[in-house]
This record gives structure tokens, sequence and C-alpha cells, in this order.
């Protein structure tokens, strides 16, 4: 048990950043384009 709590940890880590990325990414084309959201710097 003690294992698949460390693989489920480090799919966390991997899969968090991900998901916030694709979120980003949803709301900035939402939002207009590449003007705006994450990569409005």
């Amino acid at each position: 048990m003690a294992v698949a709590v460390i693989r489920v940890n480090e799919y966390l880590k991997l899969i968090i950043p991900i998901y916030y990325l694709t979120i980003g990414l949803l709301h900035s084309t939402l939002d207009g384009g590449d003007s705006q959201g994450i990569f409005a710097g």
C-alpha cells in the first residue's frame, strides 16, 4: 500500500501543473486569445 501512495504522489506532482497549465490556456483563449491570460506577462 505504501508503494501505491508514493506512486499517487508522483502522479499528482505531474498532473497538477499540467492541469493548471491547461486551465490557464483555456482561460486565455476564452478571454480573447494570446494577448491576455497567462501570456500577458
